[in-house]
């Protein structure tokens, strides 16, 4: 049977550039983690930068995104700085009753040191109208080009701070 632990939850009471849990044991087959994110960027959207072990190289990514219409892209090398995703702003389409992204990161094997460690991204900006631009989403493939076992998780806001009542929760899954 699997077992699900919660190794570190956050919900801020404040405006704050970033989530950082470090320390995470190796004790756990897979990690799991959750967001409900939104930026005080007085924009309709910015974005959050992912690292993993403060990292600030060898990611590469494929990723399906779209509102209007779907899109792919690819980095074909491992030189981006980190992952960058799109989340949403408070301006009057994104209000703080509908306008958190979630954040949904699945990293399986997080402490093997024999592969490059390999793991998917989900976010979706819902706005709170219908209209297209408020509505987007992205699933991505990621890869980051080092065999280290992973023992922090970093999120950033790109260009504000997160708002008050964002979260991240950080879950370490057995027997899955």
């Amino acid at each position: 049977m699997a077992t699900v632990e919660v190794i570190s939850h956050t919900k801020l009471g404040s405006a704050q550039k970033s989530f950082t849990v470090s320390s995470i044991p190796a004790t756990y087959d897979h990690l799991y983690i959750v967001g409900s994110l939104q930026s005080d960027r007085a924009s309709t959207v910015d974005s959050c930068n992912i690292k993993l072990n403060a990292s600030a190289s060898g990611y590469a990514n494929q990723s399906l995104y779209g509102a209007t219409t779907i899109s792919a892209a690819h980095t074909s090398s491992q030189s981006q700085t980190e992952h960058r995703f799109l989340i949403c702003a408070n301006n009057s389409g994104y209000d703080s009753g509908a306008g958190f992204s979630s954040l949904e990161v699945w990293i399986p094997n997080y402490a093997d040191t024999n592969f490059e460690q390999n793991y998917l991204v989900e976010i979706a900006v819902q706005g709170n109208t219908t209209t297209a631009w408020e509505w987007y989403q992205s699933q991505d493939a990621c890869m980051w080009d080092t065999s280290a076992a992973i023992h922090t998780f970093y999120v950033e806001a790109d260009v504000g701070d997160f708002n008050t009542n964002s979260c991240l929760t950080v879950y370490g899954i057995n027997g899955v």
